[in-house]
């Protein structure tokens, strides 16, 4: 599997290149899901989105979870020659975690996060639905 690298638009944490890995989905298939979700919702943690869309066959249907957050860039500039240019901040999406869960959950109902990322995380377990992958 390729390495997953960081980009202008995307900003990758250790815990969602090491999911990715773990749950064997490509970083191409998780932008696709932030781009065009089934359904988007805002994660437990304010300021975090969770997106997903379902996947799988017919008989064994399943959803790829990802939670991300939008994060601004400072402001910088750059050098030519005599003259000072200032950039603006972009914005950029840092991908927190992503995750499949066995089955269909219900739109606005809590999201389904595995126990090992709420652990990782400190997220408040009375406010969500954890699985054990």
């Amino acid at each position: 599997m390729n390495e997953i690298k960081d980009t202008n638009r995307l900003v990758w944490t250790e815990h969602a290149k090491h999911k990715v890995r773990h749950y064997q989905l490509s970083s191409s298939k998780i932008r696709s899901i932030i781009d065009h979700p089934e359904r988007r919702e805002e994660a437990i943690v304010e300021g975090l989105f969770a997106s997903m869309r379902t996947s799988g066959s017919r008989k064994h249907r399943y959803e790829i979870w990802t939670m991300y957050a939008i994060v601004q860039t400072k402001p910088t500039s750059l050098k030519l020659a005599n003259t000072v240019i200032s950039l603006a901040p972009q914005k950029r999406i840092k991908i927190i975690s992503a995750w499949r869960y066995p089955g269909k959950t219900e739109p606005g109902k809590p999201i389904p996060i595995p126990d090992d990322t709420i652990r990782e995380y400190g997220l408040a377990s009375d406010l969500i639905t954890s699985y054990t992958p």
